[in-house]
């Protein structure tokens, strides 16, 4: 297969390499985690973890949509902003997988059984 446009190739080896994608995953699991140690102590104990999986899934949405702003294609030599959306999205699932249902249940049964 013989290449078109050659100077495709070349212009992707030369770009100066960014650090935009893990700047932000590494804000994006500190964030994070100071707002669970936050939650911890405020929230009660059955909302802990459906505040960290939705915190996640946000900061998801937020690095998928500046990945799609930013990026055209994605480069296999470098982490993009869509490996750290897939990369939040992946552990807010699984945080979202640890929530048990009655105890989410209990959680808002009770204000309405207040009135």
């Amino acid at each position: 297969m013989s290449i078109t446009n050659r100077s495709k190739p070349v212009a992707r080896l030369t770009r100066a390499p960014t650090f935009g994608p893990q700047v932000l995953f590494g804000i994006a699991v500190f964030a994070a985690f100071a707002v669970l140690a936050g939650a911890v102590t405020v929230l009660p104990n059955a909302l802990v973890a459906p505040v960290a999986s939705t915190l996640l899934l946000v900061m998801a949405v937020a690095a998928a949509l500046i990945g799609w702003l930013r990026e055209g294609g994605a480069d296999v030599a470098r982490v993009t902003y869509w490996d750290v959306a897939g990369a939040l999205t992946l552990v807010g699932i699984g945080a979202a997988a640890l929530v048990e249902p009655d105890q989410l249940a209990r959680v808002f049964e009770a204000p309405l059984n207040q009135k």
